[in-house]
């Protein structure tokens, strides 16, 4: 065999450079396009949960180190069955997993939400079928070193009050909005504090589309050890208030009241 000219050298390996700079390219691209895939799989957050007979419960979260449970009680002396359907910021969804789920008669099931869906916003509404359940919402985090829990409501409203709330201190106080309707809501929150009535503009005429949940952190708003909240809707919503400090070592929750 002839040893090969210089030029035809030269040429050999410009030729394999180029192969290996578009093999990398293809390799870059996959890598981006998986990437991409698993951030959509992360953003499709909507479920379906359970209360009974059109109960919500409001302040969940099943990412960043949240867990989120629904806890159903059936009281009574026949089994009853349940759907679970999760309102988040990308609207409703309904998974097969989650409904028409038996729960024995005098008998408790827990449902994990973090199993089903990841985003910090997320609500849930629990249908029973052919009886009446009790619903409940747990939440842990930092591997369940906190955690906080809030029983759920029949009923939206357009009006709820929200007495507990502090910004200084390492404290974190967030107001929890669901629109578990069909059409879109204009929501206002008032702030109530020791020096009187706060109104920040971003937090009116806020538009909360159907089937979603937001959630407002006061912090970004204002600085105080009292604050309590107001807040008022063009349709039915529903409200809670959840307050973590010390970099969430703790924290507690509470469903809002809808008259004084």
């Amino acid at each position: 065999m002839e040893d090969l000219s210089s030029d035809e050298r030269v040429r050999g390996t410009r030729y394999v450079r180029i192969l290996a700079l578009c093999v990398l390219c293809i390799l870059v691209a996959l890598l981006l396009v998986l990437g991409i895939a698993r951030q959509e799989r992360g953003s499709e957050v909507e479920v379906r949960g359970g209360l009974v007979e059109n109960r919500d419960v409001v302040g969940t979260a099943s990412t960043g180190g949240f867990e989120t449970w629904v806890l159903v009680q059936n009281p009574g002396d026949e089994a009853v069955h349940v759907d679970l359907t999760l309102n988040t910021e990308s609207g409703k969804t309904v998974l097969p997993e989650l409904q028409n789920l038996e729960i024995p008669a005098g008998g408790r099931r827990s449902f994990p939400l973090h199993a089903y869906v990841h985003t910090y916003h997320v609500s849930t509404l629990v249908e029973a079928r052919d009886g009446e359940v009790v619903c409940e919402r747990a939440m842990y985090w930092n591997g369940r070193t906190g955690g906080h829990d809030s029983i759920g409501v029949t009923a939206p409203a357009a009006q709820w009050y929200l007495a507990e709330g502090a910004t200084s201190g390492e404290f974190e106080t967030w107001v929890l909005v669901q629109n578990p309707g069909d059409k879109a809501v204009s929501v206002d929150l008032t702030l109530n504090t020791e020096a009187g009535e706060v109104r920040p503009l971003e937090l009116q005429g806020f538009d909360l589309a159907p089937a979603t949940r937001v959630s407002f952190n006061l912090d970004s708003y204002l600085d105080t050890y009292h604050v309590s909240t107001l807040v008022e809707a063009s349709g039915g919503v529903v409200c809670e208030r959840a307050m973590y400090w010390n970099g969430r070592v703790g924290g507690h929750d509470s469903i809002g009241v809808t008259a004084p």
